[in-house]
């Protein structure tokens, strides 16, 4: 987790801890900006929230710093577009390590190891996924209509 960084006279000081909420490709833009308004109204002291891009994310210097990682809702398609591979790999050794995921919504479904959304429907999503955080099916929506239309 989190690592002491060197000040200049050699005294070791504590790393700025963050939590980050991702606002690349599938992130829904209200979601995301109520993700982190959420987190800044309940941080220690010391910690800052902020977003996180696709680019930071799949670089993963980000992660000896980062406390809790925010996926929030949106649509989860382009998660796994642009984050299978690497990206749930940085994920998966960020967790392992010691470091939080907390997924909403779309998040929740990409955390999963298989969505299966409104099967039959035009908003059908259904597949396998990578990440597999809980190694279940995620099954939506919650009730008929709790969706909107993409």
């Amino acid at each position: 987790m989190p690592r002491a960084a060197s000040a200049d006279d050699g005294t070791a000081r504590s790393p700025q801890l963050h939590v980050l909420v991702y606002a690349g490709e599938g992130a829904g833009q209200l979601s995301a900006r109520t993700a982190l308004e959420a987190v800044q109204s309940h941080l220690a002291p010391g910690v800052q929230a902020r977003y996180v891009g696709t680019a930071e994310l799949l670089e993963g210097s980000w992660r000896s710093t980062t406390l809790l990682l925010v996926m929030p809702g949106g649509a989860d398609l382009p998660y796994c577009k642009l984050l299978n591979g690497r990206g749930n790999r940085l994920l998966r050794d960020f967790v392992e390590a010691g470091g939080s995921y907390l997924g909403l919504c779309a998040g929740a479904y990409y955390g999963c190891s298989r969505v299966e959304f409104e099967p039959g429907s035009a908003l059908q999503v259904v597949g396998d996924r990578e990440l597999g955080f809980f190694p279940g099916v995620a099954r939506g929506a919650a009730y008929p209509g709790s969706c909107p239309a993409r």
